[in-house]
């Protein structure tokens, strides 16, 4: 599926804004006619079919300088803020004009039918550019607040606390996790780390510095490493990755991404285990590779690098997941040229020659011509269309003289073998626990690294490969009245391990003659039931009716020779 009437230059976002239990994929975007540094609009379009839902036309018709223009390569943020039960989209504004009625920044909130919610306060910092926002609930109590940088705000948009945060190039984006260990999440920035105290209720919430750092703003990330249950940080900035010590800030090691570019930045930091031996790796990429290397807690080592180009803005992020439940993570990134996705370890490693360290195209699992100026746009994976399975969602642009198309591309896999997944991922610094799946911030977020999750940017794992559905038809039969019947019917019932999304079609047939057509209308969770019913064009007497469900089949199942089932209907005696 494409979408393809503006270019996008910054991160989707996946959640249901409307609880039909089919998300909507939300983005930011600019028209192709304009330029990335316009103003942008946030779209709202269906998961499973692309339509759209909504867009926000009053930013369109927004004077240049007034306080609602969106910045149109912000990554934007989706959850619910004011505890109504849907999410709500927060993103940043556009450049400011010195002589504006309002030339900083501020916070846009718009609520889930795509109207304006609220416009917050200034920011005292005027330099985000292509900035992420992140949710949580710093105080561990009532409505989630929302950071950008240093900056903290309620859930009405009042700024509540702003720390010195120095911007870097393209920023900020702030990790949110708990690393002080101290029951309250800390805000991990590029120059700093800060601690909260008080309560927004209580009218006391302020922020100070946990520990600092010499070195520029960079993107992070948030994990484990060496199993002790206090989380390490990896923060990419100028071309190195750098492990710190979470609890200190303390230097614990760094790796300089391989390069050709004199001016070399690196993008957000990718957390997993990309090779099996059930230990977190980190991945990123630069200007000319993208790099997979392993941290023990004292150092570091690579794993594998491949070659790419991004010698534009040389910050562009990516995302991990196992798509085939085989433990070792794959890893998608788009340059500015190719949509890839890369093996998590060579496939002729550990011992066969091609286990060279260098991974080359025709060891990609997967590659599509995608354009794009990059930003600090990265792939997200989750499941967009309710059918239980991964489905993999990526930006595109062609606002550039390399450019093909722009917009929104939806992938799933062909034979229907992706694992499943959640249905929701809200903000560029991702991580699982901070977010339900139904956009719900947790007022006390569980550690990630402790919760099963020890990643960051990627989604939840579902069941391994072997896991499937298994759709299976009960009930076949007919309304009858005395002898005649004007309708049929059949139950579809999932016996398998993984459910399926609405759309199944269930075929009926009248002594052996196909007469309709019917398609399931809800989900099928494992152990699901629906009834499905056919109305006959001509009420009929002493016959046999026979259902099939998915064939030919569209979906994998654990069983495919249970499709069909038959039934005579009213032989009278003699």
């Amino acid at each position: 599926m494409c979408i393809r009437d503006s270019n996008v230059s910054s991160t989707p976002v996946v959640a249901d804004l409307d609880a039909d239990c089919v998300p909507e994929i939300i983005f930011n975007s600019y028209l192709d006619t304009a330029s990335f540094q316009d103003f942008g609009v946030i779209r709202a379009i269906r998961g499973d079919t692309g339509e759209p839902v909504w867009s926000t036309s009053w930013a369109e018709l927004s004077d240049r300088h007034s306080d609602i223009n969106i910045d149109a390569t912000a990554n934007p943020a989706v959850g619910d803020i004011d505890g109504d039960g849907l999410p709500e989209v927060i993103v940043h504004t556009a450049f400011g004009d010195p002589e504006s009625p309002n030339p900083n920044r501020n916070l846009i909130a718009i609520d889930d039918d795509g109207s304006l919610l609220w416009t917050s306060d200034a920011m005292v910092n005027n330099t985000v550019r292509s900035g992420s926002v992140s949710i949580a609930n710093m105080d561990n109590h009532g409505a989630p607040e929302i950071v950008l940088g240093s900056a903290v705000f309620d859930a009405n948009g009042s700024l509540l606390w702003e720390g010195d945060e120095t911007r870097y190039s393209l920023g900020p984006m702030t990790c949110i996790a708990d690393v002080s260990g101290d029951g309250r999440p800390d805000i991990v920035g590029g120059t700093a780390a800060y601690t909260t105290s008080g309560t927004v209720a209580g009218g006391d919430f302020t922020g100070s510095v946990l520990w600092t750092s010499e070195l520029p703003n960079a993107r992070c990330g948030v994990a484990d490493f060496d199993n002790d249950g206090a989380p390490e940080v990896i923060q990419v900035r100028a071309g190195t990755i750098h492990a710190l010590n979470g609890q200190t800030g303390a230097s614990l090691g760094t790796f300089d991404i391989p390069t050709e570019h004199a001016s070399e930045v690196g993008g957000a930091p990718n957390i997993a285990d990309f090779d099996g031996d059930g230990t977190p790796d980190i991945g990123t990429a630069g200007a000319n590779w993208y790099v997979v290397v392993r941290f023990d807690g004292d150092g570091f080592e690579e794993l594998w690098r491949a070659p790419t180009e991004d010698d534009s803005s040389r910050q562009t992020g990516s995302s991990v997941f196992d798509f085939d439940g085989d433990g070792r993570n794959e890893v998608i990134y788009n340059d500015e040229h190719f949509l890839r996705i890369y093996p998590g370890v060579e496939p002729d490693c550990p011992d066969g020659p091609g286990c060279d360290g260098i991974m080359t195209d025709d060891e990609v699992i997967f590659q599509d011509p995608n354009t794009s100026r990059t930003r600090t746009e990265y792939p997200v994976v989750a499941d967009v269309d309710g059918d239980f399975k991964a489905e993999l969602v990526f930006p595109a642009n062609n606002d550039i003289s390399w450019g093909i198309d722009g917009g929104i591309e939806v992938w799933e896999d062909a034979l229907d073998n992706w694992v499943g997944t959640r249905p929701i991922w809200n903000q560029h610094t991702y991580h699982v626990t901070n977010v339900e799946v139904d956009g719900t911030i947790p007022v006390t977020e569980p550690d990630a690294w402790s919760s099963g999750f020890n990643s960051y940017r990627r989604n939840a794992q579902g069941q391994s490969s072997f896991c499937a559905p298994d759709l299976e038809l009960f009930d076949v039969g007919a309304d009858e009245t005395g002898c005649a019947s004007g309708t049929v019917r059949a139950e579809v019932a999932n016996v398998g391990c993984l459910g399926v999304g609405a759309g199944v079609p269930v075929r009926f047939f009248i002594d052996d003659v196909e007469v309709g057509e019917v398609m399931t209308t809800a989900q099928l969770a494992p152990g699901g039931r629906e009834t499905v019913e056919l109305v006959l064009e001509t009420p009929l007497s002493s016959f046999v009716v026979e259902a099939e469900v998915d064939t030919p089949g569209a979906i994998n199942e654990c069983n495919e020779s249970n499709k069909a089932t038959s039934k005579t209907i009213c032989v009278p005696a003699g």
